[in-house]
């Protein structure tokens, strides 16, 4: 499934998403739209994917969007700024307690049903995909990356060890390290950014 998804977004968005040209936050969710047709036809409806996209719109102009289905997420470290700010959103059952105010986000990173999602590509389901632009500034970080990071890692340890590394590299080292260290109970998936 996630193949099918990459193969996808790796053959259409230069096409899609062309340099040169300025595009909308929805090129951008037709192209994921696309990956999940291809995720259902090689799977058969049997497989599924979550998906974390950043995206040039604009290259002129320096803007950007990132997308997901899922629960893996999108993270900014701005550039001299403390704060590590979360972009997207999990899809997920817990997710869906937090926001009714059911569950605190303390509670639901232990909650049992935790690793239950509610979109995925692949599902046969209408498709709703979060697309949203966002402000990103020369020197900026994102961290794009799968919840076998974030289940084990808080964002404040995350903000830490991206802040204490020397290289994108290092960081990157430095946070899948961490997270086998605590248990690394699924499949850890983390790409860091820095905007030009």
């Amino acid at each position: 499934a996630s193949a099918a998804a990459i193969e996808t977004l790796r053959r259409r968005a230069p096409e899609v998403l062309a340099p040169g040209t300025a595009h909308t936050p929805q090129d951008l969710g037709h192209l994921i739209h696309e990956a999940d047709a291809a995720v259902v036809e090689a799977g058969l409806g049997r497989s599924g994917t979550t998906l974390t996209v950043l995206a040039c719109l604009d290259t002129e102009r320096g803007r950007w969007a990132v997308a997901n289905v899922g629960d893996s997420r999108v993270y900014l470290r701005p550039v001299g700024s403390p704060v590590l700010q979360q972009l997207t959103v999990d899809h997920s059952a817990v997710q869906m307690l937090v926001d009714a105010g059911e569950l605190t986000p303390a509670e639901a990173r232990v909650h049992p049903r935790r690793n239950v999602i509610t979109r995925a590509l692949g599902s046969r389901e209408a498709l709703t995909v979060d697309v949203a632009e966002v402000p990103l500034a020369s020197g900026d970080l994102v961290l794009l990356c799968s919840d076998g990071l974030t289940g084990e890692l808080l964002d404040e340890e995350i903000r830490v060890l991206i802040d204490d590394a020397d290289t994108l590299e290092d960081a990157l080292e430095k946070l899948i390290g961490a997270a086998l260290w605590r248990g690394g109970r699924d499949n850890i998936t983390a790409v860091l950014v820095r905007i030009p």
